[in-house]
């Protein structure tokens, strides 16, 4: 995470000895934005002669204490975006977790089911598809490849016992562990 620098006072708060009227005028130059700002602006703004507000402007450094506010304002962005696609990040990880257990209980149900000859409600391919999404999440999240440009030859279907057989010994593997 990025860190907000460190300010110290007078960077972009009332100088010493700054009047009131220059310190208003400042605030205003400050929160123009740094695209807009314009010295010109403030005088107009203000009512002020453009040669009075140039003159605060250079003796309280307007510019470089505006610079740093700006840094100041950037570095808070920056934080508040990290944060933001963290959260991100951990919620898709936790629907992605949450996939997977649920695909994982439903193929335990289907096998357990199959075994006292229950017609299963879910299909060996809602099992595959939720498995399938959950893992392609993970991997997104992981900033790994979701697909396999690397695949050649002929596709076949496996037919749902063989399928079961499949996934009951992948299950026991998975509970001696």
């Amino acid at each position: 995470m990025t860190e907000v620098p460190t300010v110290a006072q007078g960077d972009w708060e009332r100088l010493p000895n700054e009047p009131d009227l220059a310190w208003a005028a400042f605030k205003a130059f400050r929160d123009m934005g740094a695209k807009s700002r314009a010295i010109k602006a403030v005088a107009d703004g203000m009512g002020r002669r453009p040669t009075q507000v140039y003159k605060w402007a250079g003796a309280y450094r307007w510019r470089e204490r505006a610079e740093a506010y700006d840094r100041f304002l950037d570095a808070q962005d920056v934080r508040y975006a990290e944060e933001l696609r963290q959260q991100g990040l951990e919620r898709r990880s936790k629907v992605a977790d949450m996939m997977l257990d649920v695909a994982e209980a439903q193929l335990r149900k289907w096998i357990d089911d199959s075994a006292i000859g229950i017609s299963p409600k879910i299909t060996p391919a809602d099992v595959a598809r939720l498995v399938e999404a959950g893992v392609k999440i993970q991997r997104l999240e992981n900033g790994e490849s979701t697909e396999n440009l690397g695949v050649s030859g002929r596709i076949t279907t496996i037919p749902d016992v063989e399928l079961l057989d499949r996934a009951r010994e992948i299950l026991s593997r998975e509970v001696k562990r």
